[in-house]
């Protein structure tokens, strides 16, 4: 069975707007399966609210803007950010990424239960700002770097700088494991177990929000 909900802790910051709802949050190296399992927990679970994030990126083919993604020009989103706009932001792969505050505080004082995928560096500033009662962190655990390692190069070809690199976030990321509320394992043959995991993850939160 999956963990409960903890309940709201003690409120700070933005607290004093937000204490009914809660944040999951879906976290773990890349090519755990992380993006797999919250397109599930969209499409089985509607009366989630996704959060979309703020990017500098360009769109992909298949992206349409607002569902996943807000794109907007790197002066665009250095104007959110001297706003204070965000609840958190980061750059990667060479593009910058950011939640808007009002989207997560807003949902949450209307009692809803909101989704995100997120990289343990915007994870910690959440942190920063949320009581830690309202956040409720998913890490997806598909098991040690060599076999990220071959998800990863079977996506695309990568150079070893790049592979590096990865390997550096990996280490900062799976740290995070025994932060989290839930672990989801995401072994190589498992993915229709880790769904169904998932979605029983997201629906105890939701009956202990509701």
């Amino acid at each position: 069975m999956p963990p409960a909900y903890k309940g709201v802790g003690a409120s700070h910051g933005e607290a004093d707007h937000a204490r009914s709802g809660l944040f999951v949050i879906v976290m773990g190296p890349s090519g755990a399966g992380k993006s797999t399992l919250v397109a599930v927990i969209r499409e089985e679970l509607p009366q989630v609210v996704y959060v979309p994030s703020v990017t500098t990126r360009a769109p992909r083919p298949n992206e349409t803007p607002g569902k996943t993604y807000r794109f907007v020009t790197d002066a665009e989103f250095d104007r959110l950010v001297a706003q204070g706009a965000f609840l958190e932001w980061a750059r990667y792969g060479g593009s910058r990424y950011g939640t808007l505050r009002e989207d997560v505080v807003r949902g949450l004082r209307e009692g809803k239960v909101l989704l995100k995928e997120m990289e343990a560096q915007g994870v910690e500033q959440v942190l920063h700002t949320l009581p830690r009662g309202q956040v409720f962190l998913v890490f997806v655990d598909a098991g040690p770097w060599e076999v990220l390692r071959e998800r990863i190069t079977a996506r695309a070809p990568m150079s070893e700088e790049e592979l590096n690199a990865r390997h550096t976030r990996y280490l900062a990321e799976i740290a995070w494991k025994q932060e989290a509320d839930a672990v989801i394992h995401n072994p190589d043959g498992a993915l229709e177990g880790a769904k169904q995991e998932a979605l029983r993850v997201v629906r105890a939160a939701l009956a202990n929000v509701c």
